[in-house]
């Protein structure tokens, strides 16, 4: 696939355009680029971007971090032929923010799943700027596109992030389906099974884990019930009833082994 991964750096401050409200103020100093199809880097200066429209224009997928409500109204003012809007968007931090209910940063995800961190930010990056240090701008843009891919990667080969908790300052995973897997095909094998009363195997990552354990284990299931994105079922691991995420399953197949449900449930069941 030709897929981009795309981190900006702008002009202007939020300050010196007004806020928040005035993205396409800002403009851009920098546009870093990681391209699957060539294996490599390319940083655009502001009289370059008409390249990275035509590079836009052939992508299947454009990664970023925040890339939706930041990278691409930021860009948009500078391309003529391409709607941001419509070109094939993964924003890791748009999925990882809905599945734990709060904002993450880039630094928090790369310092936790990678043990490497941003080599500057963006303040920094605007008195560069000014100081007319486009070459030092180049290199931490490309810097941040580069964890920005090896974040995407870890997930997509792993199917879950980590992340350094600023609540109670301990490591949390949270899963992600970047991988073949998809949530859709999951639920099948889930529905199927519960049919069938067949017991499932499933890769499931855990929020929170204790000491020496792992966040995503493989676990043996019988299912009761099937509600929404939840699953209540039987977990052979902790010998109990147990509530699964359907979002944190990230791999799932039957067994060639059978149940029946507890007596007290038939009812519902059936």
């Amino acid at each position: 696939m030709n897929t981009l991964v795309i981190d900006l750096e702008t002009k202007k401050s939020f300050d010196e355009v007004g806020g928040r409200n005035n993205l396409t103020a800002l403009g851009v100093s920098v546009a870093g680029v990681f391209s699957y199809a060539t294996k490599e880097f390319h940083a655009y200066e502001e009289y370059e971007l008409s390249e990275l429209e035509d590079a836009l224009k052939t992508a299947d997928l454009v990664i970023g971090f925040n890339i939706k409500n930041f990278d691409w109204p930021v860009l948009q003012p500078y391309l003529k032929t391409v709607r941001t809007t419509l070109v094939p968007t993964l924003d890791i931090f748009e999925d990882v923010t809905q599945r734990l209910g709060h904002r993450i940063s880039l630094n928090s995800l790369a310092s936790a799943t990678l043990g490497a961190k941003k080599s500057s930010d963006g303040l920094q990056a605007l008195r560069w700027y000014k100081e007319g240090k486009i070459k030092e701008i180049k290199e931490y843009c490309l810097k941040d596109v580069e964890i920005t891919r090896d974040i995407y990667e870890y997930g997509k080969k792993h199917g879950h992030l980590y992340f350094d908790s600023l609540y109670d300052s301990q490591r949390k995973a949270v899963a992600v389906s970047w991988q073949k897997s998809q949530p859709a095909s999951i639920m099948s094998v889930l529905q199927e099974a519960f049919k069938k009363r067949q017991r499932l195997a499933i890769e499931y990552v855990s929020r929170t884990a204790s000491a020496n354990e792992e966040f995503k284990k493989m676990r043996k299931i019988d299912i009761y019930a099937l509600s929404g994105l939840e699953v209540s079922a039987y977990c052979h691991l902790r010998q109990g009833l147990r509530s699964f995420k359907l979002e944190s399953i990230v791999a799932c197949h039957p067994l060639d082994e059978y149940y029946t449900a507890p007596q007290d449930l038939q009812s519902s069941l059936f």
